[in-house]
């Protein structure tokens, strides 16, 4: 509900943009991310303010090259994502806040259940990565969206496969769900 606190708490009229972190959301993400190294040239732009231009990026669609000029250059934010994305620390950072969400309603951070689910996507041959096969059941060339939640909603694990592989397959489920147990330290 959108009451006077809430808003105080959400309002991000001080902020520079919308999708700029602000200081308690920098404070979470700070320690995910990789810190400057000991040797080699000092970097000309702070973390955070890659991390904004990344996050613009991400939330509004806009193409690398449109980035605001007093973020950082586009080429710099574009490496910097690059080189975030090859490190796993957006995944990390999903899984802090999922774990930090689920004990803020009182849950036990790690969940025990899940729910899984998958969605047939018709898809094109021109420009897209990974295999597209024809589901017979749906009558649809394409892939399958995979995705495992926790009980209360929140994404745990995506994944993408051929459309012609069965909601059933156990071994990609298995898979799946041995992901989900090392990405939340479960057995």
């Amino acid at each position: 509900m959108w009451t006077p606190a809430a808003h105080a708490e959400l309002a991000r009229e001080s902020l520079p943009y919308a999708t700029s972190l602000t200081d308690a959301e920098w404070a979470v993400v700070k320690p995910l991310l990789p810190g400057t190294a000991a040797t080699g040239r000092p970097w000309r732009w702070p973390t955070r303010s890659l991390l904004d231009g990344v996050l613009s990026v991400l939330r509004t669609g806009c193409a690398w090259r449109h980035l605001p000029l007093d973020v950082a250059p586009w080429g710099t934010v574009h490496r910097w994502f690059l080189r975030l994305s090859q490190a796993g620390v957006f995944e990390r950072l999903a899984h802090a806040l999922t774990m930090a969400d689920r004990e803020r309603v009182g849950r036990e951070a790690s969940p025990i259940g899940g729910i899984l689910d998958a969605q047939a996507a018709r898809s094109g041959g021109a420009g897209v990565v990974g295999e597209r096969r024809y589901d017979p059941a749906r009558r649809i060339v394409g892939r399958k969206r995979h995705a495992l939640t926790d009980t209360d909603g929140r994404l745990l694990v995506a994944a993408v496969s051929p459309a012609n592989l069965h909601d059933n397959d156990r071994g990609f489920h298995a898979d799946l769900l041995s992901i989900s147990r090392l990405k939340m330290g479960t057995n």
